[in-house]
């Protein structure tokens, strides 16, 4: 074996290792980004998106993309209300998933409130709900958010007909499905 045959065989093997290497990495993020998919709260497992269940809105008063002002009564009659971010990733994934359960919603369109937050990508948030919710447009930390208490997106919840929320989740299938009234 010459010299020439010695470099060829340790440059293969430096590229076999570089190789695997950058394989082991690429398989790494993937998995990293996975997780960062899935995560549920930025504030750590378990905790609450916003008000818990059992409790109450505060009031609050905001006025929809087609001009109609809503209240804390406008949820109070069993309402699905979803707290999305114009520039949030896991918001955008659940999207289809809300808008499948807002289309099945009891009372339609009357009963679904969405809160888009945020100043990008709106328009295409109200092109995709506002045929099957009302949708209000605020900036973060806004009436109807600070009402909900609303700590991170997405957030849902369902409010009970007594206007008391009666379950939340950073997921449309952690809410229960709609009665069927």
């Amino acid at each position: 074996m010459d010299l020439g045959d010695a470099v060829t065989a340790l440059v293969g093997v430096v590229t076999l290792i570089n190789l695997v290497l950058a394989v082991g990495i690429v398989r790494r993020l993937r998995e990293h980004s996975t997780r960062l998919s899935r995560l549920t709260s930025p504030f750590g497992e378990g905790t609450p998106t916003m008000l818990p269940p059992g409790q109450a809105p505060g009031p609050f008063s905001a006025t929809t993309i087609d001009g109609e002002t809503v209240s804390l009564d406008a949820v109070a009659d069993g309402a699905l209300v979803a707290f999305l971010a114009a520039d949030c990733r896991p918001c955008q994934e659940e999207t289809p998933a809300f808008v499948d359960r807002a289309a099945a919603m009891p009372g339609g369109r009357s009963r679904v409130l969405v809160v888009v937050a945020g100043a990008s990508h709106r328009d295409e948030y109200v092109a995709r709900l506002s045929p099957f919710a009302r949708v209000v447009m605020e900036p973060d930390g806004g009436p109807v958010t600070a009402a909900f208490a609303v700590r991170s997106y997405p957030s849902f919840a369902q409010v009970g007909h007594d206007g008391i929320v009666t379950a939340t989740g950073h997921r449309v299938a952690d809410l229960p499905a709609p009665a069927l009234t």
